[in-house]
């Protein structure tokens, strides 16, 4: 809002209370301004704090400047608090500036640390100016260090610079040492560029090298050319590493190849390992391949192996398959241990199937056990049909067992349709068996038929079970026809229950309309029902279009409602006019209530015109209410205009207050029993 000042105020309190964000923004904004040995300073802090980024952001600033003197100081601050980004960008900077020794040393000091990444860095550079040699050579170092992508990147370099055999080079280089994972990464490139066959060649040395993604790549290979066999024994290979997610591999490499025992066996390894979804997979491969007896039987193990999704694709296939009396026993013995929802299912195949009786019981059995859904189901399919009265005694049934979404769905499809009597009859049920949205859906449908007195009573029932949605709405559709006092008393029994959004609503409306007088009126109700904001706002507005006296009530009257940032306004109003001691009041107060900002910028406001001790006395005040941040920004001014004395003196009084940062950061090694500073030799150890 270009309130930078207050802004760069409240990180310095945010800072002071340990923010380290706080700390990275103030010292953005101290680079932006110019200030860029405080911004040093506040990125120093955040660095001790854990932080190094910040010396990261003021670098790139320097950068943009094109002032790389004063970057490169930056990152080396950076890169000495543990940040590797800086390092990186170190290292470039040295490379554009042709210092390539220093750049190489910095990647070697990274590499040290277990970072090849810089020496990447260096070679990507290298290769952009055109030096491809001394990209290779780093590229190398960091190969031989272990970094696979450096690896692959040397392969490519050399092959862009004709070297056909480079690759192979390399390959034979990593099978000499046993590099499985080089190897691979070899492998990748191989196959990324198109070369299938050496690519596979690669996997293969890799996976005699112990690489066990290897083998899965080998297995995928295999599985797409077709040749299960083959792909059966990577995937037995990586099983013998003592991964055990290849059975599922050997599950679906068997059945693709119609091995359907080898499959079932390796799902039957898989449930003893305690993972039942093999099974559960096989058996919707067999259902997709229509073989039923099969999946089934399938099925059936899954769900003796655990799997509780099971159950309910196996009563839908003995449902299909005619076998309605297992496929009821079924569902029966899933509900009885727990599990109603194939209930549900078997009541809508005994729907879809015109099993109309049959279905009404296994959905009433289901919404015995709390499981509504079938009966809803049964409601939306009587609806499709036409036959209203049997939508309606579905619905009726899932409200008496606790759910009223049908009742409420089927009458909002009423409504849409026109069927405004029928609607009405579905919210009046839905309502009875305690829905309050249908309350609300009922004063609505009354209010639009001209049922004014009926629409506000069902509005008010609403109200009282906590939905004040619809004296909200008919608050607004009174004030749109200019009916105002209809429109007020509805507001205002929409805040008696806790809601004075209506109220600001009608605020905003007669603001607009110029009705200043009755605006302030409704705020003052809003902040009596508990909300000042209205009446703060009004004030904002008073003040900006030069109705200071009114400003000056209205912030009153908020402040009296306890709104803490009224209290911090008017301090500042206060001090503007030079009325000191009422300035000072107001903020005390703003304080009690938990906002100190207020003594902060009058403390702030009394040390830049000459008051330091009417700054200080705020700043004790501040202190002694448990926020010390204003004595530590009054420590850090007097320290900024060479006042150590006055510095000292309030870092003193923050550890007084409970807040001996100041004094860490000024003694770290404490004080002697006569006030002055250890030494560090004296220090505990």
């Amino acid at each position: 809002m270009g309130e930078h000042e207050t802004a760069e105020a409240l990180y310095r309190k945010a800072a002071e209370a340990g923010d380290v964000d706080a700390l990275i923004r103030l010292a953005q904004h101290r680079a932006h301004t110019g200030d860029h040995d405080e911004a040093l300073e506040l990125a120093q802090r955040a660095a001790d704090a854990g932080d190094a980024s910040a010396f990261h952001n003021l670098a790139l600033l320097r950068t943009g400047t094109r002032d790389h003197e004063a970057a490169e100081a930056i990152y080396r601050k950076a890169v000495e608090a543990g940040d590797m980004q800086a390092l990186v960008r170190l290292i470039w900077l040295r490379e554009e500036a042709g210092d390539h020794a220093e750049a190489e040393s910095l990647a070697q000091r990274a590499a040290q640390a277990g970072h090849t990444g810089p020496y990447l860095a260096v070679a990507l550079l290298r290769r952009r100016l055109g030096d491809r040699l001394g990209a290779e050579a780093v590229y190398q170092q960091a190969a031989q260090m272990g970094d696979v992508h450096a690896l692959v990147a040397l392969a490519r370099v050399r092959e862009e610079a004709g070297d056909v055999g480079a690759a192979d080079a390399l390959a034979t280089r990593a099978r000499s040492i046993g590099d499985g994972a080089a190897l691979a990464a070899l492998a990748a490139d191989r196959a990324e560029r198109g070369h299938g066959e050496a690519a596979e060649a690669l996997y293969e040395a890799a996976a005699d090298a112990g690489s066990t993604p290897a083998l899965y790549q080998l297995m995928q290979i295999r599985e797409a050319a077709g040749d299960h066999d083959t792909a059966a024994v990577y995937a037995r290979r990586a099983l013998d590493t003592g991964d055990s997610s290849a059975l599922f591999d050997l599950v679906r490499i068997h059945e693709a190849a119609g091995h359907f025992e080898q499959a079932e066996a390796h799902a039957q390894r898989a449930a003893d390992a305690g993972d039942s979804t093999a099974f559960f997979d096989l058996a919707l491969w067999r259902e997709e391949a229509e073989d039923y007896d099969r999946a089934a039987h399938l099925f059936r193990r899954a769900a003796n192996a655990g799997d509780d999704r099971a159950i309910a694709h196996l009563v839908q296939i003995r449902e299909e398959a005619g076998d309605h009396a297992e496929a009821e026993a079924l569902a029966r013995e899933a509900a009885d241990n727990g599990d109603a929802s194939v209930l549900v299912v078997l009541a809508r195949l005994r729907e879809e199937s015109g099993a109309h009786d049959e279905a009404e019981t296994l959905a009433e059995q289901a919404a015995a056990t709390g499981e509504t859904s079938a009966l809803l189901y049964l409601a939306f399919r009587r609806e499709d049909a036409k036959d209203y009265d049997g939508a309606m005694a579905f619905a009726q049934r899932a409200a008496e067992a606790g759910d009223t979404q049908a009742l409420l769905s089927l009458a909002r499809g009423r409504t849409y349709s026109g069927d405004r009597d029928r609607a009405t009859a579905l919210y009046e049920r839905a309502a009875e068996a305690g829905s309050v949205a249908a309350l609300t859906a009922l004063a609505r449908l009354c209010e639009s038929a001209g049922a004014h007195a009926e629409a506000e009573a069902l509005a008010r029932q609403a109200a009282a079970a906590d939905d004040t949605s619809a004296l909200f709405d008919l608050a607004l559709r009174r004030e749109e026809k200019g009916e105002h006092q209809q429109a007020e008393a509805l507001s205002q029994q929409a805040a008696a229950a806790g809601d004075t959004s209506a109220l600001m609503d009608l605020i905003r409306l007669r603001e607009a309309a110029g009705e200043h007088e009755k605006a302030e009126t409704l705020a003052q109700q809003a902040a009596e029902a508990g909300d000042a904001s209205a009446v703060y706002r009004l004030a904002l507005r008073r003040e900006e279009f030069g109705a200071h006296d009114r400003a000056d009530a209205l912030y009153k009257s908020a402040a009296k409602a306890g709104l803490a940032a009224a209290l911090t306004h008017l301090a500042a109003m206060r001090e503007d006019a030079g009325e000191h001691v009422e300035a000072e009041s107001f903020a005390r107060q703003a304080a009690d209530v938990g906002d100190t900002s207020a003594l902060f910028d009058l403390a702030l406001r009394r040390e830049e015109n000459g008051d330091g001790d009417g700054a200080e006395m705020l700043a004790q005040q501040a202190g002694a209410g448990g926020d010390t941040s204003i004595l530590r920004a009054l420590a850090q001014l007097r320290r900024t205009q060479g006042d150590q004395t006055g510095a000292d003196l309030f870092d003193r009084q923050a550890a007084d207050a409970g807040d001996p940062i100041g004094l860490k950061e000024r003694w770290p090694y404490g004080l002697d029993a006569d006030g002055e500073p250890s030494p560090p030799w004296t220090a505990a150890p």
